[in-house]
């Protein structure tokens, strides 16, 4: 059986304009191809790195979010989360195209591009490639 969970941050139904602010999400269960637990739960961690964390410990895989800083993305990009960002749009529409696979994966990347960009994949930003381990959630 192929289980994982999907975090989905939420504002007003519709998919948060920025996951740094975002402490409401959408948890679902998805076992086979379907969902067979839908959820909500509120993360009142302090910094988005935290949140970040207790996704983790929950149990997340895949994050679909709006806007994400280039911080956060690496934090993402790193602990293995597969991420979907800079989506928009109402909650179940968004939900629904994930499950049709018209979602576009996030590059390694910490700026919204087309995926073309000379450090697109590579997760360098200002010459850096990497997080420092204090800075890494495992």
């Amino acid at each position: 059986m192929n289980t994982q969970i999907v975090a989905i941050p939420e504002f007003q139904d519709r998919i948060s304009p920025l996951l740094d602010e975002s402490r409401r999400f959408i948890l679902l269960e998805v076992s086979d191809g379907r969902v067979v637990q839908r959820s909500t739960v509120s993360l009142n961690a302090e910094s988005a790195a935290l949140r970040v964390a207790k996704l983790r410990e929950i149990g997340v895989t895949v994050i679909i979010s709006g806007a994400v800083s280039g911080y956060l993305s690496r934090v993402i990009s790193e602990n293995g989360f597969q991420h979907y960002s800079w989506v928009s749009g109402p909650v179940d529409e968004v939900i629904a195209a994930w499950f049709e696979g018209s979602l576009k994966l996030s590059p390694d990347c910490t700026k919204p591009c087309r995926g073309t960009g000379r450090s697109c994949g590579r997760g360098i930003v200002n010459g850096k490639k990497i997080i420092s381990q204090q800075e890494k959630i495992l």
